[in-house]
């Protein structure tokens, strides 16, 4: 069966076909912290919370495990207020991944052990609308290995006559999974821009890699973020620092840069490498994105593309694109279409090599469940960890991207 064309702007982040053909009525969303709720699950299986049981705590452990639960803030925010109120750097803090800004999350950070941070934490510290409580310490920092996926809990608007239909997408999702696209975070979803900068870096475009990352406005950012990046196009760098809020620290890293006469490269390496990776790791993904849509061309089904191809790989300098198999074969035919060779994962200047990884074609939710109640649908649901809850609306919604996100 031909899987249905998903929406145009939805091309835009390499995902062409939704995993689902029931196209569903009166479903809307709006995402905010009491309808998008997100709980790391972390091993052998617990949803993390600032109500969990304490374990060991001891001075001489390398690291202290924290939760961090936050309300309408995103994780580069978070963890900023973090480093100051406890007075270390912003780079000696262990996450195991981003999580969404405008929703209520909680997720285990790690940070440098100390009587004092111990001594802070001795109950729940808050922190405007960020609450932080001390889990254990360890001498194992976090990292995306600490968890084993995410806990979601979504309210949907509906009504009553989209309820057969809602039925069938979730049961179709649940006993068939849906393509495990990288979703809309990983690009940006209001200035899907952060593909096409990682792409530039590995081109060594330096230059247009800044310009893309701190020009091309969005009519969806804050007014004055969209003057803030007029005023960099002018060449007004000075006038783009001072339009440009403080929570957008990259952008004002670049431009301090900018503004001293350091430029390219040289400005690009002002930035941590964790933050150059992601830009990177988000070209990664728009490529995987692109593999998915030509192995549906190939198979048509996903039933079938389940049982013939279960794993892919996202592509790094150490790929096996030349095998081959299926997958091998698309890679190839992706990245020759893309006009890079792997080779240039491989990026010196920046003393960067970046690998590539396997990733489930297509996953499933698990323990999901739903009701209804009067007009609202409430959906719960365990993701494994790189896995979207965004794609879990996009097959309900089936709609322009911006409405639910």
């Amino acid at each position: 069966m031909t899987l249905m064309k998903a929406h145009p702007k939805d091309y835009v982040y390499g995902m062409y076909y939704y995993s689902s053909s029931v196209k569903t009525y009166c479903l809307s969303f709006t995402k905010s912290p009491s309808t998008f709720r997100v709980f790391e699950v972390i091993y052998p299986g617990t949803k993390v919370s600032t109500s969990m049981a304490r374990g060991p705590v001891r001075r001489d452990d390398k690291y202290a495990h924290i939760v961090l639960c936050k309300e309408g803030v995103d994780t580069f925010e978070a963890i900023d207020r973090v480093a100051q109120e406890f007075g270390i750097g912003y780079d000696d803090i262990g996450i195991a991944g981003l999580k969404d800004a405008n929703a209520y999350t909680c997720q285990l950070i790690s940070v440098p052990n100390s009587d004092e941070i111990l001594k802070r934490l001795s109950d729940v510290l808050r922190i405007d609308k960020i609450s932080l409580y001390l889990l254990r310490t360890d001498d194992l920092g976090v990292d995306s290995r600490s968890i084993m996926g995410n806990y979601f809990e979504l309210t949907i608007n509906c009504c009553s006559g989209s309820l057969k239909e809602v039925d069938e997408v979730l049961k179709s999702l649940s006993s068939d999974g849906f393509l495990n696209y990288y979703g809309y975070q990983r690009f940006g979803v209001s200035r899907p821009i952060t593909h096409h900068v990682g792409k530039l870096l590995i081109l060594r475009e330096w230059d247009n890699a800044i310009r893309i990352y701190l020009g091309e406005p969005s009519s969806y950012e804050p007014k004055e973020v969209q003057e803030a990046r007029r005023l960099f196009l002018k060449g007004d760098y000075e006038g783009a620092l001072s339009m440009f809020p403080r929570r957008y620290r990259y952008e004002r890293l670049i431009l301090k840069a900018l503004i001293e006469g350091v430029e390219g490269l040289k400005a690009i390496k002002k930035l941590a490498k964790n933050t150059i990776c992601l830009f990177i790791n988000a070209y990664q993904s728009y490529l995987f994105n692109l593999m998915i849509n030509k192995l549906v061309d190939i198979y048509e089904d996903i039933k079938k593309l389940w049982r013939i191809n279960d794993l892919g790989f996202v592509p790094g300098y150490n790929t096996p694109c030349s095998s081959s198999d299926e997958v091998s074969k698309v890679c190839k035919e992706v990245i020759n279409e893309e006009g890079i060779d792997l080779k240039y994962f491989k990026i010196n200047e920046l003393r960067l090599n970046i690998t590539g990884w396997f990733r489930a074609l297509i996953t499933k939710p698990k323990h999901l469940r739903y009701s209804y109640r009067k007009d609202h649908l409430n959906i719960s649901f365990i993701l494994e960890r790189g896995a979207y809850a965004s794609m879990i609306l996009r097959e309900l919604l089936k709609t322009d991207p911006i409405k639910f996100n």
